[in-house]
């Protein structure tokens, strides 16, 4: 800026040309003088935020046109602009020329900047060359900065800085951010420390925020919060959204979620695209319907819209869950793919999890699982995180990619280095039993062994190593075979991280108790039985709208357990979790309509529930479907199908359907009268605690039906009838005693 005298000389000189004094105070009238044009040229520099005060624009029309350069400038600025000023690119322009005609080098720059937002980058760096050669202290910086990042010129450090510290020497403080931030990225943060010191020196208050992330690195985290709250108290959009995450973490202040959404919504006011995507994270999490929701959904579109990563990673999560935004998979699987393409794991990991399920795009696991090991490899924690457990959860599902425990164990232990709390349920689960491929996992074992053994009789050294390998492997690796302290174990961690599966199934534990009973009947307890624990748990995962919470939450309130009995509220339970697609909730509806508990009795409902669940793969809606089928309930009599849908159960461990066909075997009920069938099947129900099967097994002992007899066993199986419900079977156990008398 020229200096402040010749300016007023200047304006002095164009009044001095009227001649009387007169004409004097008639011009004075119309024309700005110099404190007037210094109040303009703070507003057009952004030095402060005044609202021109007292300032009129015919007035420096006129000063401009009377040959002021200070006023052309600024009023090609405004030109520029469009600031009260329409917007009009040729007169910013003419008066940009005059005023740089008369040497006034800030016009120069100013030209600069307007060719580089046209694109026209070799005009720009002329525009800036010629200020940078009168040794303008901003046209000095532009050509540093030009230089480092290589825009309209070959990049050149040694250029960039020797330009920069011309700039920085003269106290121009965009240089000072600019050259600091430099040092800061070559990790020279006490360098970087002292320009952006300078910068705050001279009035910027954009060196706060700065000065705080070199603080960080100096490790004086106090004068990373004193930076950022002086920041704050300057208005700047980053300092704001830095301190409020801080505050939403706890990260150096303690936790104050208020605070933190207080300045979060300041900086995303202020456009700031960060703070945007952090706000429509916060209030999504505070509600997924109505205002709040739509007004998470209006920061996620202001950020994405600003090109911001995460803030097309959000939209997209929105647009798949429909948050404040209509459900669409298309725009959901669009907006995470615009942010994966700007290498956000986070939207890699989410992107790969689209590819997998189909969401918005054909399903194509090759490119879902490697876009999900680009983000487990990447360097953002909660990206490793989220990739690992759904690389764990597909591998041990076996339904997009096949099925390998020994990968999806790995996987799942990774995530859970992180306390990742679904990861942490899912290695639980592992644990928890190993009924889905038992026999495939013991005949592995066994051939396995067996070939072991063929490689060391065999003396071929290299075979019997690798196979001992795959032994140990599949020993050491959890979900192989049941462990429940381990189970119990990571429920219980996964609670502790409010993770809502871990309440739901730790609810589940406690209701039932766990317990493992061996071949001869011996008891051992893992969890005690604890219906108040388990109540309590079950809430809590009712709180998070979990299926499972409200399937069992309804069988408490059906059977009064910890609860006043209340079929109705259980019949309310039950539908909510149909509505989420619980499978046994069908199952369970389709029982009280039958039974017309807490509801009318209505077969036609009841056989349209079940139907339902056999459609979920549910053994106990087949169950039930066989059975109305069987007796001409809600459907046509049909006893073949009946058996068919009593197969399907069976095959799934169902043991109602199991007794059902051990009946039609030993009468020749649509099925061969077959003794020996009749006796297997009911075994199998016995073994999975069904009083009738157990009653029906020990008549298979006394009696001789499809097995020799044995008194001893006859009497076991009738006690254990009578001890689980059936109130005549301890006749039967005591009419087989006097017997043997």
């Amino acid at each position: 800026m020229q200096n402040l005298m010749n300016k007023v000389c200047y304006c002095m000189l164009v009044l001095g040309l009227f001649g009387t004094q007169v004409a004097l105070q008639a011009k004075e009238e119309i024309i700005m003088d110099s404190a007037d044009l210094e109040k303009v040229r703070t507003l057009i520099d952004g030095k402060t935020k005044l609202e021109y005060p007292g300032i009129e624009v015919e007035k420096l029309i006129n000063t401009a046109n009377s040959g002021c350069p200070e006023a052309q400038y600024i009023l090609g600025v405004m030109y520029m602009k469009g600031d009260k000023l329409a917007l009009n690119k040729e007169k910013a322009v003419e008066y940009l020329q005059k005023s740089l005609k008369k040497n006034y080098y800030e016009a120069a720059v100013a030209l600069g900047d307007f060719y580089k937002s046209e694109n026209q980058l070799d005009k720009a760096i002329k525009y800036y060359d010629i200020a940078a050669d009168e040794l303008n202290s901003n046209g000095l910086f532009r050509m540093g900065e030009a230089y480092l990042t290589g825009c309209g010129v070959k990049k050149n450090i040694t250029k960039a800085v020797k330009y920069l510290d011309k700039a920085v020497d003269l106290k121009n403080a965009g240089a000072m951010v600019v050259l600091g931030n430099y040092y800061y990225e070559q990790k020279e943060y006490e360098k970087a420390a002292g320009l952006f010191d300078g910068a705050i020196s001279v009035g910027c208050p954009k060196a706060f925020y700065y000065q705080a992330l070199a603080s960080e690195k100096l490790g004086k985290n106090d004068d990373v919060v004193k930076y950022l709250k002086l920041g704050v108290a300057r208005e700047d959009d980053k300092a704001q959204c830095m301190l409020g995450k801080m505050y939403l973490i706890g990260d150096k202040v303690d936790v104050n979620f208020n605070e933190a959404v207080r300045l979060l919504e300041l900086s995303a006011k202020a456009d700031n695209t960060e703070a945007q995507y952090y706000m429509a994270a916060i209030l999504s999490k505070t509600s997924k319907r109505g205002k709040i929701a739509k007004d998470a959904a209006t920061y996620a579109r202001l950020s994405a819209d600003a090109g911001n990563s995460f803030g097309e990673y959000i939209l997209g999560i929105f647009y798949e869950k429909g948050i404040g935004i209509e459900q669409s998979d298309k725009l959901a699987f669009e907006f995470m793919s615009r942010s994966a393409a700007q290498n956000n794991p986070l939207a890699q990991a989410q992107l790969g999890d689209y590819y997998l399920k189909g969401v918005g795009v054909a399903k194509d696991s090759a490119k879902g699982i490697k876009l999900l090991e680009t983000a487990a490899a990447s360097d953002n924690v909660n990206a490793v995180k989220l990739a690992n457990f759904l690389l764990g959860k597909y591998y041990f599902d076996g339904k997009e990619v096949a099925q390998d425990f020994v990968k999806a164990y790995n996987y799942l232990n990774e995530s859970a280095k992180y306390d990742y709390p679904r990861a942490i349920f899912m290695l639980g689960f592992f644990h928890k039993d190993n009924n889905r491929n038992e026999v495939e996992k013991l005949e592995l074992t066994f051939n396995e062994r067996r070939e072991l053994f063929a490689a060391v009789v065999a003396k071929d050294e290299e075979k019997a190593k690798e196979f001992k390998q795959k032994i140990e492997t599949k020993a050491n690796i959890g979900g192989v075979f049941q462990d429940y302290d381990k189970m119990l174990e990571f429920f219980q961690k996964g609670a502790e991280l409010d993770n809502q599966d871990s309440y739901a199934w730790l609810g589940i534990a406690y209701l039932n108790g766990v317990v493992l009973r061996s071949g001869n009947n011996v008891e051992k307890v893992f969890l005690a039985k604890d219906t108040k624990k388990a109540l309590e748990y079950l809430r809590k995962a009712e709180k998070f709208d979990h299926d499972e919470a409200f399937f069992y939450l309804g069988y408490m309130n059906e059977n009064g357990i910890e609860v006043e009995k209340n079929p109705e509220l259980a019949v309310e339970y039950y539908q909510k979790a149909a509505k989420l697609e619980y499978p046994e909730a069908f199952a369970a509806l389709a029982r009280v309509y039958l039974a017309g508990i807490g509801v009318d009795i209505d077969f036609v409902k009841a056989y349209e529930y079940a139907k339902k669940g056999v459609e979920l793969g549910n053994s106990r809606a087949m169950y039930l479907v066989g059975y109305m089928l069987d007796k001409g309930l809600g459907a046509d009599k049909d006893q073949v199908k009946a058996i068919e849908y009593y197969m399907q159960a069976a095959d799934k461990g169902d043991a109602r359907a199991l007794y059902a066909i051990g009946m039609c075997y030993e009468y020749g009920r649509v099925l061969k009268l077959d003794k020996v069938q009749a006796y297997n099947y009911y075994r199998r129900a016995a073994s999975l605690e069904n009083a009738n099967a157990m009653f029906m097994l020990g008549r298979c002992y006394e009696l001789g039906i499809g097995v020799e007899k044995d008194s001893y066993q006859a009497k076991y199986w009738y006690r254990r009838a009578a001890d689980n419900g059936v109130a005549f079977a301890k006749e039967f156990a005591e009419k087989v005693e006097k017997k043997e008398k």
